[in-house]
């Protein structure tokens, strides 16, 4: 669809008579536009429905035609028209170009009789020009000034917007200075963040995104803060970057599933930022916790869905499983120790359903032996101590819930180290205590997993 078709603007032409009717187009537009419906229509071309993307492409064309029109200039109430007018008319060229670049391909190929259909934005590429089609309205807006920038500095085919289907502006959003935590910069990475978490939809959006390295430089940006002891309480930095990593891994598909967990080895990356951080400085907050421990949690449900679909297509995710178990157990006590009654259950939920989905992870493709199932009983496993700990906290649980734990935990590899012996025989009394309930209660399959931890527990102080 051509924005400037004459035939289409006959009924504003200069001959027209009718000028209240052009002023009362201009007044509707501005109202309109006020009202988000650019942003609105902007967004649209990221729908799967061809029909949506031509009915926004048509609302597009009628808003560029009313920001050039003579009553438009004059509109003094109108300020933010300008702005307005320089995004759409990047959009637009954007499009005519990627068109072009179309239609030249297929008279190379000699296929000429397919139709040209509108095509459709990356929804991470649509809400970036929705967004910025709200803020350059706002001088007052922290953004406005990037924003410009990022249309002002489009230099090719006279300024159009060629990131229509990549990942716009995130990369110079996102790469600022960090040297003041108080600037700009900041809040363009904060930006970025918040465009990333919400545009990435589907795995059209992550493939755009990955191509730009977005995933890997937030676990970067992450690592860096959790290394230097950046994490803050209220600081939403590192939540955001948690989040983005969540929605890059639950809302990419099997694209992103397979480039998280086996090209930047996403668990491996969550194990690594529990081992190596410094035991003085523990999670600054039951959020930042929480948000970590559902990272691990999906983690590990995507690795399980993957391996359900592809046999070892990920290495070895059960080793990985059984690894993370034990420094995990360990940040929650780290954080349990500054953890208010009013989340203590919340937390302690969290952490089981986590231990749950490794439980299951450690057992893939293996079979139910007690000798193939602990052969990693060893000193990064989770702590008798904490293990006991853990069981006793879930007194207060459902029977279903605490048969839950009991097996997660007896599945997982325990630490044992000299002088644990009478940690050793509270944990198997409280874990035969547990399975003898949940037998009564329906849980069988809980007995098994806990006579082989105890025996095995057992044998490592030699007295099985």
């Amino acid at each position: 669809h051509n924005f400037n078709n004459e035939n289409d603007d006959a009924m504003f032409t200069e001959e027209d008579p009718n000028k209240p009717q052009r002023e009362t187009f201009v007044k509707i537009a501005r109202r309109l536009s006020e009202k988000g419906c650019i942003s609105l229509s902007l967004a649209s071309l990221s729908s799967k429905c061809p029909d949506l993307r031509c009915i926004a492409i048509a609302t597009l064309g009628l808003f560029l035609k009313a920001v050039h029109m003579e009553e438009a200039h004059s509109l003094k109430t109108w300020r933010e028209r300008p702005q307005l007018a320089m995004v759409l008319d990047s959009v637009q060229r954007g499009i005519l170009v990627r068109r072009a670049i179309s239609i030249a391909r297929r008279q190379e190929e000699g296929d000429n009789e397919k139709p040209l259909l509108i095509p459709m934005f990356p929804a991470v590429s649509a809400v970036f020009l929705g967004w910025s089609a709200l803020i350059v309205s706002r001088p007052s807006d922290d953004m406005f000034a990037s924003a410009n920038r990022c249309f002002l500095r489009l230099d090719d085919y006279h300024g159009a917007f060629k990131d229509c289907f990549s990942l716009p502006a995130f990369i110079s959003l996102f790469c600022g200075s960090f040297a003041d935590e108080n600037s700009q910069a900041r809040r363009e990475r904060l930006w970025a963040l918040q465009l990333l978490k919400d545009g990435v939809r589907d795995s059209y959006c992550y493939k755009v995104a990955a191509r730009r390295h977005a995933p890997a430089l937030i676990m970067t940006s992450f690592e860096s803060l959790i290394g230097c002891g950046g994490l803050h309480e209220n600081d939403a930095e590192p939540h955001l970057l948690l989040e983005a990593i969540e929605c890059l891994l639950l809302n990419g598909g099997h694209a992103a599933r397979h480039h998280l967990l086996s090209n930047l080895g996403l668990c491996s990356w969550l194990r690594g930022l529990l081992i190596g951080r410094p035991s003085h400085l523990p999670f600054p907050s039951t959020k930042i916790f929480l948000l970590f421990n559902r990272l691990v949690d999906n983690a590990f449900k995507c690795a399980i869905e993957e391996e359900g679909e592809k046999p070892n297509s990920l290495g070895d995710v059960r080793t990985e499983a059984m690894a993370i178990a034990g420094p995990l157990v360990r940040a929650y006590a780290q954080v349990h120790n500054h953890v208010t009654e009013s989340t203590t259950g919340e937390v302690l939920y969290a952490l089981l359903c986590t231990l749950e989905t490794l439980s299951i992870c450690s057992s893939l493709g293996m079979d139910s032996t007690a000798s193939r199932r602990f052969d990693s009983m060893r000193n990064d496993g989770i702590p008798i101590s904490a293990a006991c700990r853990l069981l006793d906290e879930t007194a207060t649980l459902s029977e279903d819930r605490k048969a839950k734990a009991t097996k997660a935990i007896s599945a997982l590899p325990i630490s044992i180290i000299p002088g644990d012996e009478g940690m050793g025989k509270k944990l198997c009394l409280v874990l035969l205590q547990n399975a003898r309930q949940a037998t009564v209660t329906g849980s069988a399959s809980v007995l098994g997993s806990a006579l082989n931890c105890v025996l095995h527990v057992l044998g490592a102080f030699g007295t099985a």
